[in-house]
Formats: structure tokens, C-alpha cells, sequence
């Protein structure tokens, strides 16, 4: 079972999202950013950045719990976790993630649009 602690924030909703795509159990936890929930006690135990999201994995690698942080980051361990997404073949494997970076890294001004 993988612990989503997320808000209503693009960050959030990437997690969110991602987990709901590859199917994998979860449970999602609500942290109230407005009401400062992320800077609590029990928050800055899970991510001592005080920072959403967070997914605990406790069945993570070799069924030790992990702890991950960054929206980012959180996609590629699912991507892998599951096995949907990220083509394990060099040349494909490559492509997705440039396009990975490209989506994480380009302001929603900046994407080019579609021309048809």
C-alpha cells in the first residue's frame, strides 16, 4: 500500500493522477497548505521539507518502506513501481523521458502549440 499526503496543487494532482493511471493500491491523505498542515509536527516527520507530495511505498524496494518527495520523481518510481509508462528499450525508454522533462521543465506559456 503506497501513502499519498497531497493538496490541490499541479504538484499534487501529478501524483494523484499517476497513481490512479498505473493502478497501484493507495490510500490519499489531504494536507491543508492553507491552514499550515505541512509545516506541523507530524507532516515534517514524513517530508522534512515541509513539501507536497509525499508517497510512502511500504512495500517499497526489497519490501522496505520508502519515503519519496517531488512530484517529478514520484512519477518515474511509479512508472517503474508498476511497470506502465516507461519502456525498459534504450531508444524508446530515452524518447519518454525527454519528453518527461520536456512537460516538467516547460513553462504552460512557453509549450508550443499544435498547429492543426
Amino acid at each position: 500500500m503506497i501513502d499519498l499526503y497531497t493538496a490541490a496543487t499541479s504538484n499534487g494532482q501529478r501524483a494523484s493522477i499517476m497513481l490512479e493511471a498505473t493502478g497501484l493500491p493507495y490510500r490519499a491523505h489531504k494536507v491543508d497548505l492553507a491552514g499550515g498542515a505541512q509545516r506541523g509536527a507530524e507532516f515534517l516527520k514524513i517530508n522534512p521539507a515541509g513539501q507536497i507530495p509525499v508517497i510512502v511505498d511500504h512495500g517499497g524496494p526489497g519490501g522496505a518502506p520508502l519515503t519519496l518527495t517531488q512530484s517529478g520523481a514520484i512519477m518515474l518510481y511509479l512508472a517503474e513501481r508498476s511497470g506502465r509508462f516507461l519502456p525498459s528499450e534504450g531508444r524508446k525508454r530515452a524518447a519518454v523521458l525527454a519528453a518527461f522533462v520536456q512537460v516538467m521543465t516547460t513553462s504552460p506559456r512557453r509549450v508550443p502549440r499544435s498547429s492543426t
